[in-house]
């Protein structure tokens, strides 16, 4: 019972996450592509907002608004980017959490698995 890719959705939407390598040349270029695209939109709506609340800095009910929304896209940037840079040691992680030692060996540690799992 492997459940902890199913944490992974948002990231898989955003193009930074996938469990298998893509057979098709042309589908890996795509979601390559779509990653990118992805990064770099994240990135250029938060340099934006910056550029505004740089530009809106005199006028304070508007200069909260912006720095709460902001700050939220530049934490997701930089959140995004250290999940990008450190891909390859989660996927190692994540296969040393798949090897027998860590697996329910009896029906008492199974049904504590299926309690505490989030479906």
């Amino acid at each position: 019972m492997d459940i902890l890719p199913i944490n992974f959705k948002a990231l898989r939407f955003c193009g930074a996450w996938k469990e298998r390598e893509d057979d098709n040349m042309c589908v890996g270029f795509l979601r390559l592509c779509y990653r990118y695209a992805v990064f770099l939109l994240i990135y250029e709506f938060t340099v934006s907002d910056v550029i505004e609340m740089i530009r809106t800095r005199d006028r304070i009910q508007e200069l909260t608004e912006g720095l709460f929304l902001g700050l939220t896209f530049l934490t997701l940037c930089v959140k995004y980017a250290n999940f990008l840079l450190r891909k390859n040691e989660l996927l190692d992680l994540l296969e040393c959490l798949r090897v027998k030692m860590c697996q329910p060996r009896n029906s008492t540690e199974k049904l504590i698995m299926e309690k505490h799992s989030r479906r």
